[in-house]
């Protein structure tokens, strides 16, 4: 581990942390901050202990950052009900568009949790702060973005059944990892009307370098900080692994879809493409550029999985919309 990380792994375990990073922009104070206060961090990793739970309010939920995703959240919640999810836990990093009226009706039923958390570069504060406010209540818990959509490989497979699987080999399992499928514009310029599954059917072969990506579900009872928003570090003798239950680093050689698999929409259209570019990153001060459309623009393969559940989609979103 580098000396970088270890330091944010100790500063971000504690909440002291969180509180001053939301409200302090300056990276300089930050650091210095971080650097301070980082041995305190370290006694609590030493004394972190392997969590041992009986009962959990909730089985598996997902929390996610958004920022101006009022065209594409109905859609992406009920996706996700779909696959199991029994809470959508949305913190919403300064939305200025009709985000909350989009969400109104699944906040009403209980479904989405709706968290305000404005700042610059918020979201690994984000994650620890749902792990600090979660653990208890949630047996797994999933962190992805609006324009990931986490499901079985295997239609008809439940992700629940799985994780209860993956987890149950070992107790000191804290993590599942779930390989990207990038998918690209699928020849659009502009945007479509419908849903995002059914609009965007063309990825990249497995072997398309950014599929070694991933994101974790977790057991955040065993999770001590979020430093990178791809993995968290664990608890004091607690790993990752991955659903044929092979154990993980930081870095995978190639993706494994053996089981379970996360639909990366990181392009859309060009002109979508274009406004996410000018939201800004989550993790980071710098925005995204052009050549990265073209990098991650992959459409070599028709891959139709998710729009699998197109129907079931429409019909909940039907469910929940507000007059």
């Amino acid at each position: 581990m580098s000396i970088k990380n270890l330091i944010l792994r100790n500063a971000f375990s504690l909440e002291i942390t969180r509180c001053f990073r939301r409200f302090i922009d300056n990276n300089a104070i930050r650091n210095f901050f971080q650097v301070v206060i980082s041995p305190i961090g370290e006694i609590k990793y030493l004394f972190s202990k392997k969590a041992k739970h009986n009962s959990y309010q909730y089985k598996f939920g997902i929390v996610c950052i958004i920022k101006n995703e009022a065209d594409y959240i109905e859609e992406w919640i009920s996706f996700h009900l779909i696959q199991g999810a029994k809470k959508i836990i949305l913190y919403d990093n300064g939305s200025t568009d009709s985000i909350n009226e989009k969400i109104r009706r699944f906040v009403e039923f209980g479904i989405v949790d709706y968290i305000s958390y404005p700042g610059k570069k918020m979201q690994c504060d984000v994650y620890n702060d749902a792990i600090r406010r979660y653990k208890d209540k949630f047996e797994y818990l999933a962190f992805i973005d609006a324009d990931e959509f986490l499901f079985p490989s295997n239609y008809g497979d439940s992700i629940i059944e799985i994780l209860d699987d993956v987890f149950s080999k070992n107790e000191d399992i804290g993590g599942c990892i779930v390989n990207w499928l990038c998918y690209g514009s699928s020849g659009h310029k502009i945007k479509q009307e419908g849903l995002v599954v059914s609009n965007y059917i063309n990825r990249g072969k497995e072997s398309f370098e950014a599929n070694k990506n991933y994101k974790t579900i977790v057991k955040p009872d065993k999770v001590f900080a979020y430093v990178c928003p791809h993995y968290p570090f664990y608890n004091r003798g607690i790993y990752a692994v991955n659903s044929s239950g092979d154990i993980v680093n930081e870095v995978m050689k190639k993706g494994d879809y053996t089981k379970l698999r996360i639909n990366h929409y990181f392009t859309k259209s060009f002109q979508e493409y274009i406004e996410k570019m000018n939201r800004g990153k989550a993790d980071q001060n710098d925005k995204r550029q052009v050549d990265d459309f073209y990098r991650h623009d992959v459409n070599d393969i028709v891959d139709k999985s998710a729009e699998a559940y197109a129907d079931r989609i429409k019909d909940l979103i039907e469910r929940y919309k507000c007059e």
